[in-house]
């Protein structure tokens, strides 16, 4: 089943995630200890920041996304403290840098330059058709 893909727009002033370094490496840490809520706990973290509009960068706010993924709360933890994710979110952002990427969201199709930022539906939808062909 696909998650619900609606998006709020924030309203001028409202606080956005000041990094995106906690959720990142908590769903890293989910990917390694819990693959198989994965799915689950990616869907809660696209809900709370495009849908209801939520710091995730707060550790608060990821301890009660980890509750409604069924993951401990405690991984929350142990993903902000561990220095080797940190290494290894640090190397995957250098990685994408030198391939070209500048923003997120970002789409990589062999053979063309990254698509990056938001952009218009119909942009994506033309890489596609060419990539294709």
């Amino acid at each position: 089943m696909l998650p619900h893909l609606e998006f709020a727009i924030p309203k001028p002033g409202q606080k956005y995630p000041s990094s995106s370094w906690n959720p990142q490496l908590f769903a890293m840490r989910v990917a390694e200890a819990f693959p198989d809520r994965l799915e689950v706990t990616e869907d809660a973290l696209f809900g709370a920041m495009f849908r209801e509009l939520r710091d995730i960068s707060d550790v608060n706010v990821l301890h009660g996304l980890a509750r409604q993924a069924g993951v401990p709360e405690t991984e929350v933890d142990a993903a902000a403290a561990s220095s080797r994710l940190r290494e290894r979110a640090a190397a995957e952002h250098d990685e994408g840098e030198a391939a070209g990427i500048t923003g997120i969201p970002a789409l990589v199709i062999p053979g063309f330059s990254p698509i990056t930022g938001a952009v218009p539906v119909e942009m994506y939808r033309q890489a596609l058709q060419h990539a294709f062909r």
